[in-house]
């Protein structure tokens, strides 16, 4: 893939501009979780916390399209299909859940209050939900890593395809790795674990490597590694820009340039 094709590409991938978003804002956590970037690296965090809201807004709508994709797949065993089906639901629930938030932040729900689950606010419910999000996702690598283990063992044996099951096995790998770094992100954001908690650094770290699995992964679908760090211009542009925005903060949100585009990648395991 050409150059321009390439930054065309990523450009209109949403997904990819909010992961990038994602891993700058967890890296600027990082940061001032570590004592270095001080206001600078809270300001930055919370402009790419805004940025992101913003980008994923009706993100939801997908996931009904995965939901009747999945009831017609039957390639699967019922486990993994139920556990794929609860990825959807649970990823569509968040991002609806977001956008009510977002609209409150904006102002636009009239002065409404939002409601609540018992004791629990919108967003308390949606970083529990994220805690859930990712154990599913790391009990659906978990199988797949299991198939494409017992694939390789076949291909040991007669000798063929071992490439390509080596292949499979790497990016179930990197999977599990991905949600295994949600998860620690997610339950540091939701304040469980108690003793066992994994702190402001190791979540914020989480969300970083996250991130850069889930841009890596949506970059590779649209072929874009040819240039890679070139295709990154734009999208380090923008993160740039929002960063020196003035003013900018949760309650004030900045609209990023960025639509949904037909390259955005598709699919229940992000």
């Amino acid at each position: 893939m050409s150059f321009p094709r390439t930054v065309l590409a990523l450009n209109t991938s949403a997904e990819f501009r909010e992961k990038t978003c994602k891993a700058v804002q967890y890296a600027a956590k990082l940061l001032a979780a570590s004592g270095h970037g001080g206001a600078l690296a809270d300001s930055l965090a919370k402009s790419m916390s805004s940025a992101r809201r913003l980008i994923a807004f009706l993100r939801w709508v997908k996931y009904l399209e995965e939901l009747r994709a999945l009831s017609r797949r039957g390639q699967c065993t019922s486990l993994l299909r139920g556990l794929q089906i609860s990825e959807c639901v649970l990823n569509l629930s968040l991002d609806a859940i977001s956008d009510v938030i977002t609209l409150d932040k904006l102002g636009l729900l009239a002065g409404r209050k939002l409601p609540r689950l018992g004791r629990w606010t919108l967003q308390q419910l949606a970083e529990a939900l994220d805690v859930l999000l990712a154990s599913v996702g790391i009990a659906i690598s978990v199988i797949n890593l299991r198939a494409a283990l017992a694939t390789r063992r076949i291909a040991d044996k007669d000798g063929t395809t071992i490439a390509t099951a080596d292949v499979g096995m790497s990016k179930q790998r990197i999977a599990l790795l991905k949600y295994i770094c949600d998860f620690v992100k997610n339950v540091d954001a939701a304040g469980m674990g108690g003793r066992l908690a994994p702190g402001d650094r190791l979540g914020a770290l989480g969300g970083v490597v996250g991130a850069l699995i889930s841009a890596q992964k949506l970059a590779d679908s649209a072929r874009a590694f040819t240039s890679p760090i070139a295709s990154r211009v734009p999208h380090v542009a923008f993160v740039l820009a929002m960063a020196h925005m003035n003013g900018t903060s949760e309650g004030h949100l900045p609209v990023p340039p960025a639509v949904y585009g037909r390259g955005a990648a598709r699919g229940c395991v992000a």
